[in-house]
């Protein structure tokens, strides 16, 4: 009695038992051969960042780099701080290789907290320049045939200058400044091309706006003859200086050309607190306005940052078109507000460092 039904209960649990363990060996196979099939990298990790489990493809994909370098970079370490984090999403450069990581929150459980995918969009990227290249090359075959027609006018202007000049010895001095004027231009149209053409690679050094913003609108005072006040809130940012410069150039050329009845062009670059720049150790942001008096033609609106799109007859349509591009490039956005008889541009970066402290005194300076 009681002691074969110990048995036959013995028995049955044993065969359970079993039967658990088969299953548990089957269900591990399988994880084995999807974890070693899969092309993707996958790596799980526990409450303290620390590898549970990891595919081959992962391995591969890390190459010589540790999943501690993966993990240590900053937009990851900030995400993985962060008390309620859930999905996170990023890009991180290896040597020859550009990974999408992709982070999940699996469960609170100690051995499988984390999920990463990893995934080498290299040449997803590689064709993306590729397509932009071979854009960029029709932009500067439509460029060459526009700067052909733009070209002749000014160079015949000079050499019929130049017939009056042989011909008369004492020329008046407006054709001195005619021929003077046509050079300059000549030399804008080349300025642009080159602008625009030119490869855009982001080198940040430490640079002092108040200085760098002065330097600009004294040239642009100087060579469009305009009217520019400004002011600046900051002092020292981690920043691509020349970039910066080529922006604010071509946004002070555009307001100057297009401002209503000699009007001021007004500069501020100032600070915004706590930026959603996702981007590791941004304290906030920086915002840079230029505005000017006069409204953007409802027409031009849409098109206002592709190549050539101008609403004057000596315009080329490259200023803002190179604006958008350098922008792009260092994760700036660029945007504009035009109503109420007044057009403002505004163009935010993330601020990188807590040394960008802001000027005490605001180093305001009208000009003109």
């Amino acid at each position: 009695g009681v002691m074969a039904f110990i048995a036959r209960r013995h028995a049955s649990l044993r065969a359970s038992s079993d039967k658990a363990v088969r299953q548990h060996r089957l269900l591990k196979d399988l994880h084995d051969k999807i974890m070693l099939s899969m092309r993707e990298g996958v790596i799980v990790l526990d409450d303290r960042l620390q590898v549970s489990d990891m595919n081959d493809a992962a391995r591969e994909l890390l190459g010589e780099h540790s999943i501690a370098e993966l993990i240590a970079s900053s937009r990851l370490k900030d995400f993985f701080l962060q008390p309620d984090a859930s999905m996170f999403q990023t890009e991180y450069a290896l040597r020859n290789t550009i990974l999408l990581v992709a982070v999940t929150r699996l469960s609170t459980e100690a051995d499988a907290v984390w999920l990463l995918t990893l995934v080498d969009i290299s040449d997803l990227r590689r064709l993306e320049q590729q397509l932009i290249q071979k854009e960029k090359l029709a932009a500067l075959g439509q460029m060459s045939a526009m700067l052909a027609h733009e070209i002749r006018n000014p160079i015949q202007t000079m050499m019929q200058g130049l017939e009056i000049m042989a011909a008369n010895k004492a020329v008046d001095l407006n054709i001195h400044e005619i021929i003077h004027d046509e050079m300059l231009r000549l030399g804008r149209l080349v300025s642009t091309m080159l602008d625009y053409s030119r490869p855009l690679q982001p080198s940040i050094s430490p640079m002092m706006m108040p200085q760098l913003i002065a330097s600009a609108v004294n040239k642009m005072e100087m060579v469009e003859h305009g009217k520019i006040g400004w002011s600046c809130e900051l002092g020292e940012l981690e920043i691509d200086g020349d970039h910066f410069r080529l922006v604010l150039d071509n946004l002070l050329s555009n307001a100057l050309a297009n401002s209503s009845g000699g009007s001021t062009v007004q500069v501020c670059l100032g600070g915004v607190e706590g930026g959603d720049d996702e981007e590791g150790g941004d304290e906030g942001s920086w915002c840079l306005f230029v505005c000017n008096q006069g409204e953007i033609p409802e027409a031009l609106r849409q098109s206002l940052f592709e190549p050539f799109v101008t609403g004057r007859s000596r315009g080329v349509g490259l200023g803002l078109a190179t604006v958008k591009q350098v922008c792009d490039v260092n994760e700036w956005s660029v945007r504009v507000e035009s109503g109420k008889g007044q057009t403002c541009f505004a163009v935010t970066g993330p601020i990188l460092r807590h040394q960008a402290a802001a000027v005490t005194d605001s180093m305001e300076s009208m000009h003109g």
